[in-house]
């Protein structure tokens, strides 16, 4: 689901503050695992918050050593329940991933505003990477949708005409066209 780039002017100003204010209480750790979910989506997974973890060097985010990453991000996800913020779900879509979901989509959109814009798209290109790896074929406008954003134009294309070749075997003709 695309993000509304003006979310902090639709929002009331007192609302932005308070989901901002519990966003900037948390300790770094759950922060920057609050951040890096958020580009994902509202249900999010810890693999793919590790395989954007990975890639965070340079950004000044918690650079850490690659064995106390996963720590890291453990804690930060305990904390995320612990404040209500995000919680685990019963199963999920990809065996083997623990899958979250955000309490709400406007703390969301709220977190992913946070994150500074000058790494998104090396977020969004590892988020779209981990989904190919982990994903199935109801997963390629996800995929194509975390590649544009990525700044992978040509790529984005092709699995958007896969994803729409995907739809229209499916008969689902209208999700084909928005794909086209």
């Amino acid at each position: 689901m695309p993000l509304n780039a003006d979310l902090k002017y639709q929002l009331p100003e007192s609302l932005h503050a308070i989901l901002q204010a519990r966003l900037d209480s948390l300790s770094p750790e759950a922060r920057w695992v609050a951040l890096l979910a958020s580009v994902v989506g509202r249900t999010f997974w810890v693999g793919a918050v590790l395989a954007e973890a990975r890639t965070t060097t340079g950004t000044g985010m918690l650079n850490l050593s690659s064995n106390k990453l996963e720590n890291s991000v453990t804690q930060g996800l305990s904390e995320l329940v612990r404040a209500e913020l995000a919680f685990p779900r019963l199963g999920s879509l990809f065996s083997g991933e623990q899958e979250y979901i955000f309490k709400h989509s406007l703390l969301r959109e709220v977190a992913y505003e946070l994150l500074p814009h000058k790494y998104r798209k090396q977020y969004h290109m590892a988020v779209a990477h981990w989904l190919v790896t982990y994903a199935g074929a109801d997963f390629m406008a996800t995929i194509a949708e975390h590649l544009e954003k990525a700044g992978a134009t040509s790529e984005a294309v092709k699995q958007y005409e896969q994803a729409a070749h995907y739809a229209r075997s499916r008969g689902a003709l209208d999700e084909a066209r928005w794909m086209q």
